[in-house]
């Protein structure tokens, strides 16, 4: 019997990163807020807070996973919460399928990103930066720049589903990890999950593999239209008043959450528990800058600055003699 391989320090600092980054971070927060950090109702809205950054950092994992990227997941939540709240507007239509018809939307628009990818040579990024302009400009338009209110929608379904207390403020967080689950189960155990990697380390050799990149592009845009729709229902439950400015952050959060989680921008290399863990990072962070009374124009400059200290130091652990071992 082979012996297997052992990893060497550097490989398994490389490797758990995420883990080490997110302790670190659980110590200082403990310290700096003298144990407040880790109280249960701080954990809840931690929890709270990661999770619509963690549902939309999914979808924007398989587009990265596939070699793209996608720049208008806020301007899809954006439409999702106009068109939840026009059909609340309108009253004819039942509650479940009011939902429903807002992840159908935003999938669609996922979609249409998908189309113009799959079907032409326009780099992923240019794309989505004009369908992002495109879909947040409609937000404004379809809201009237308006704050939309969603306490309807929260208490039918505290109402229907038995969201009441704890288990309503739980509810975010188990919906990001049943999502999880589901794409752990899809990446690791079907053929379209292998498929998806393949496409990303290597277009070429999928093709010559007889897979349907263009089909693979496809699904992974329209799966996170899916997942950014998920996840304005649950901002649309946790906040009950939403406005479409308000999703911007989400842009930068959930391709960072993807980075720091250890996923390569070339595509072909990242894992769903360390975009899980990446995202706990940001909403960690963003809930340490307001227990510490960080003033909020200055915390993209915190965040930027972390993204930043972790990408140096995972190029610098990755690094070796005559070359990097990101680039084999």
């Amino acid at each position: 019997m082979k012996m297997g391989i052992r990893s060497s320090p550097r490989e398994l600092l490389r490797r758990y990163a995420v883990i080490l980054t997110a302790l670190l971070l659980i110590a200082v927060a403990t310290i700096s807020t003298r144990g407040k950090f880790l109280t249960g109702n701080n954990l809840l809205n931690v929890g709270e807070r990661a999770a619509s950054i963690g549902i939309v950092a999914l979808g924007q994992m398989l587009v990265i996973l596939s070699g793209g990227m996608d720049l208008s997941v806020c301007g899809i939540v954006a439409v999702g919460y106009c068109i939840t709240d026009l059909l609340l507007k309108q009253g004819s239509l039942a509650m479940p399928l009011v939902m429903l018809a807002m992840i159908l939307g935003t999938t669609l628009l996922g979609a249409f990103n998908g189309i113009i990818i799959s079907g032409t040579k326009v780099p992923p990024f240019m794309v989505t930066l004009g369908t992002y302009l495109m879909y947040q400009s409609l937000g404004y338009v379809l809201s009237g720049a308006a704050t939309l209110n969603f306490q309807i929608q929260q208490k039918w379904m505290m109402s229907a589903w038995g969201l009441n207390g704890t288990l309503g403020r739980l509810f975010p967080t188990f919906l990001w990890i049943g999502v999880s689950l589901i794409i752990i189960f899809m990446l690791a155990y079907t053929r379209l999950g292998r498929n998806i990697y393949q496409v990303g380390g290597s277009a070429q050799a999928a093709k010559m593999s007889g897979i349907n990149s263009r089909g693979i592009k496809l699904l992974v845009y329209t799966l996170c239209g899916t997942l950014c729709g998920i996840a304005a229902l649950t901002l649309e439950f946790r906040l009950r008043f939403c406005n479409v400015s308000s999703t911007t952050s989400l842009q930068i959060s959930s391709i960072a959450a993807v980075i720091i989680g250890g996923a390569s921008l070339k595509g072909g290399e990242g894992h769903v528990y360390g975009t899980f863990v990446g995202s706990f990072i940001i909403g960690s962070l963003d809930n340490l800058m307001n227990l510490v009374g960080v003033n909020v124009y200055s915390q993209d400059i915190v965040k930027g600055t972390v993204l930043l200290c972790f990408m140096c130091l995972t190029s610098l652990i990755s690094s070796k003699k005559g070359g990097s071992a990101m680039e084999q």
